[in-house]
């Protein structure tokens, strides 16, 4: 009798195991699905501006170009290097670089899975909040049109998040092996935009505390995060001084510094702050009322003593990293919609603190916990149901290519391997991926304000070294646009005099694209 009892117990626990197997491979499948599908809105749209540089510069990079000397940006090298890396794999089109950003979106929704799972122990939650996550991130306001830094910042920023987390339920050398993930991950997020490094502040902390609160612990914790956080540091460094374009490349870094003191000469430090804080409010918090109410949800749990202890005070944590994470938002004087996905990682989780803090006083409910539950994802359902459906029908979509405009298709027709173009515009800088035609010049494009004066230049040499490369080798196309700084420089002048505008009936392009008289000039 005895036996059999245990073999009932055996096979039963087998039989739970096994539901539990066959729920996370379900899970894992709708999410890779969801996280797949919620690029198809985007997937045939064309790169927008700084998509555009990203992928531009990346096709200079696979033909040889050094960044920074040969191709000029101020990003950190990570966003280059990924773009690179997706048309070395899967072709020089933007559809490539669609592909990565599909691949990353998944890789965002499992790392929500299982930080939620492992911080709140509620698989329903995770799987929810993990679903939530490519919603949040791909908000119009803050996405526009994907490929951006901050993009595959967040995700980076998830995968440092994990591993301070784990790095609380490890034991032993498993312990400092996810500090180091922790610190690589977050190294990653940096070396694709600098703010990012307010989002380690806080998860820094919580991972060199751990459980122990000793001296020596802290210290062997702390210097496990750092040597993780080492190799995307030296790995820049390495690159730029083995390239020969240490100079170049400090000197683009010291270009931020240039810019944003330029910004902020005209707007003081209040209404900056207060601009940001209205952008966070309406394109971010304010596009659901699930959003607002769960946000407002999770910073109340992270203050009730109970809630917060049984999980950790993580609760606390996220609210920290949230005033981080705005912190480095705000240090923008003009917090563009894109720069507000930096937010995405410790808002999502915020949710789902919030909604964690309502599965917490529900389970004090002696009675009709699950009519409580219903009535209140009905509600939800009910105040959102527009963004919910508008959600659903972008999951619906079908996949598309993005086809290069006419104007692309007409320099590259009409152009051959070794010819050189030159669009001036940011907003022109696709031309080069979709042409499959490199710049002659470092600076692929232009604003006025790359001509600022910074460490290593100022901003008179930097326009003569334009002036310098367009001259001595000509490109056959030039796409230009009505920016002002091409008459002030005198650049459109030179223009005028080697260039034909070629008329809208040859090649669509508004009389903004030239074509040399004379190549060999």
């Amino acid at each position: 009798m005895e036996s059999t009892e245990r073999v009932n117990r055996l096979f039963a626990s087998r039989s739970i195991e096994t539901k539990r197997i066959a729920l996370g491979l379900l899970a894992f499948a709708v999410l890779t699905v969801v996280g797949w599908r919620s690029m198809n809105r985007v997937s045939g749209d064309r790169p927008d501006i700084d998509s555009g540089m990203f992928a531009s510069a990346a096709l200079h990079l696979l033909e040889g170009k050094t960044l920074y000397r040969d191709v000029w940006d101020n990003k950190q090298p990570v966003v280059f290097f990924l773009n690179a890396a997706a048309m070395a794999l899967g072709g020089r089109t933007v559809d490539s670089v669609r592909t990565l950003e599909r691949v990353l979106t998944i890789a965002g929704c499992l790392l929500v899975f299982f930080i939620v799972r492992r911080i709140f122990a509620n698989g329903w939650l995770a799987f929810a909040t993990a679903l939530a996550f490519p919603w949040i991130l791909h908000l119009d306001p803050i996405f526009q049109g994907g490929n951006l830094t901050e993009e595959y910042g967040a995700i980076f920023v998830l995968g440092g998040i994990l591993g301070a987390v784990l790095s609380r339920s490890a034991a032993g050398a498993w312990t400092l092996g996810a500090c180091a993930l922790s610190g690589f991950m977050f190294s990653l997020s940096v070396f694709t935009k600098e703010p990012f490094l307010f989002s380690a502040i806080p998860w820094f902390a919580y991972a060199v505390l751990g459980r122990d609160r000793s001296c020596r612990g802290a210290l062997l914790r702390g210097g496990a995060f750092l040597a993780g956080a080492a190799p995307p540091a030296l790995g820049t460094v390495g690159y730029v001084v083995a390239r020969g374009a240490w100079t170049e490349w400090t000197d683009a870094m010291s270009y931020n510094l240039a810019y944003a003191r330029h910004l902020t000469e005209s707007v003081s430090f209040g209404p900056r702050m207060l601009r940001g804080l209205m952008a966070v409010s309406s394109k971010l918090v304010g596009q659901t009322w699930t959003g607002e109410v769960l946000l407002l949800l999770g910073v109340a749990g992270a203050c009730a003593r109970g809630f917060s202890r049984r999980f950790g005070h993580v609760p606390r944590v996220l609210v920290a990293a949230f005033a981080c994470d705005l912190a480095g938002v705000l240090t923008s004087s003009v917090p563009d919609g894109h720069y507000l996905m930096q937010l995405v990682p410790s808002f999502t989780l915020l949710l789902a603190a919030g909604a964690a803090l309502v599965g917490y006083v529900i389970g004090r409910l002696r009675h009709r916990r699950a009519l409580a539950i219903l009535a209140l994802v009905a509600l939800l359902a009910a105040l959102d149901f527009r963004a919910l459906g508008q959600y659903a029908r972008d999951l619906a979509r079908p996949s598309r290519r993005a086809p290069p405009t006419d104007v692309s298709l007409y320099v590259g027709d009409h152009s051959s391997e070794g010819d050189t173009v030159w669009a001036a515009p940011g907003s022109y800088s696709a031309l080069y991926l979709e042409s499959g035609r490199l710049s002659p010049s470092s600076y692929f494009f232009i604003f006025k304000h790359h001509f600022l004066d910074t460490w290593n230049s100022s901003g008179g040499e930097k326009l003569e070294r334009l002036r310098t490369d367009l001259r001595r080798h000509p490109p056959k196309f030039i796409l230009v646009s009505s920016l002002p700084f091409l008459e002030e420089s005198g650049i459109m002048r030179w223009i005028r005099e080697n260039y034909t505008p070629i008329p809208d009936e040859i090649g669509p392009a508004n009389g903004n694209l030239w074509v040399a008289r004379d190549p060999g000039i």
